[in-house]
């Protein structure tokens, strides 16, 4: 088995200022007493420039006065949301000057000195400015749908410069922090990329993209991803691409790679097949518990260690007395590697029946320190509290 663990922000331009300028220009002018016209200002340039709209008077009684006043109203408000969205499309473009709102000002009085017409109350013109100000304001927020839209498109940039950077490092990939960090964010999001991966498990160009693939799948856990892994394994023909896909199957512990997991086992591949058994046993299926016990019985045996090493992360009964044999039998061995791991996994599986041999071996004055080392922390551990001091 495999050794290794594994602002949505606006695009519009700030409109702040402009807004402003022209809330000011607008409020100067009918503090003065000038009558107030509004013209629509074309952004384009090359453009004809549109007729001044101006907002006729006519004698009329009170009745027809405050008729023709609504009407006035009403038709500025239209022309000044007409004129903030030639602004604003002027500041997307980068071409909003000063100037430009300067000119505003000028054509109004220019207009106001050509006709007569019926002049709006300070008061009145401040308040539809406002309104329509705060209309704007409001719109510059993006909404639920919108904020969604954007941060989930912003996602996808990032997602997608990650992974450019990723695919091409193969098994360094995981192990880096950065990947580690993208992995946690992608699981905080929410959202599956079981699909996202599976189609580069399945397509990717080169094996190296294809085996970080997996190990992405792998680390995000996603049931989703069993019938990509299920494929792979059994379509694949890199080795080391195999056991990448057997070792994510194991990871992502859900029932329903049982299937692959078990055709795993079976693989001429001796890495595939332990790591495939270890994703067995996980799941307490006895196919993948006898395997390890086998392999992990057989010296010669290139996978022993893996499969030693799996039941450190496997409790299961069984395991108990394999350890024990292991650990009495292979005393004098030259190379204690395995009796290492075998304490280590002991300290996933023993129970308080073992307290006296672990005993025996923290008092044994022939037994190898680090030996005798676990042995206290494991003594500690089942007993649940610190009778041996531990380095």
């Amino acid at each position: 088995m495999a050794t290794h663990h594994r602002d949505p922000v606006s695009t519009h331009p700030r409109r702040g200022s402009t807004a402003a300028a022209l809330l000011a220009i607008v409020i100067a002018l009918a503090a003065a007493g000038v009558a107030i016209y509004v013209l629509v200002m074309n952004a384009e340039r090359d453009e004809p420039k549109p007729p001044v709209v101006t907002i006729a008077a006519k004698p009329a009684g009170k009745a027809d006065e405050s008729a023709e006043r609504a009407r006035a109203i009403d038709e500025t408000r239209a022309r000044l949301l007409d004129l903030e969205e030639r602004l604003r499309r002027k500041e997307q473009a980068g071409e909003v000057r000063e100037e430009d709102v300067r000119r505003i000002a000028g054509e109004v009085l220019a207009a106001q000195k050509e006709q007569a017409g019926a002049a709006l109350t300070a008061e009145e013109v401040r308040r539809i400015v406002a309104e329509e100000l705060a209309k704007r304001a409001a719109a510059d927020k993006p909404g639920k749908d919108e904020a969604a839209a954007g941060g989930a498109a912003g996602a996808e940039a990032a997602l997608d410069e990650k992974w450019a950077k990723f695919k091409v490092m193969g098994l360094k990939a995981f192990e880096s922090q950065e990947f580690k960090e993208w992995v946690e964010a992608l699981k905080a999001s929410g959202t599956s990329y079981a699909d996202r991966f599976g189609e580069a498990l399945a397509h990717g160009k080169t094996n190296s993209e294809k085996f970080v693939a997996a190990a992405t799948m792998e680390a995000l856990k996603d049931p989703k991803a069993v019938p990509y892994l299920d494929n792979a394994l059994q379509n694949e023909s890199d080795n080391l691409l195999r056991r990448m896909v057997s070792h994510a199957l194991a990871f992502i512990d859900t029932p329903d790679a049982i299937p692959a997991l078990e055709r795993g086992v079976a693989d001429d591949e001796p890495g595939v097949a332990v790591n495939s058994a270890f994703g067995l046993a996980k799941l307490g299926n006895q196919t993948g518990v006898d395997h390890l016990l086998r392999v992990g019985g057989e010296k010669e045996n290139p996978m022993r260690l893996a499969a030693i090493q799996s039941m450190m992360l496997v409790k299961n009964d069984q395991f108990r007395p394999f350890l024990w044999k292991l650990l009495d039998a292979e005393k004098s061995a030259k190379d204690p590697t395995a009796r290492i791991l075998g304490i280590h996994a002991l300290a996933n599986n023993a129970t308080a029946d073992d307290l006296d041999r672990l005993k025996g071996l923290i008092e044994d004055p022939a037994e190898q320190p680090n030996i005798k080392e676990e042995a206290r922390k494991v003594y500690n551990k089942v007993a649940g509290e610190k009778v041996y001091p531990e380095d």
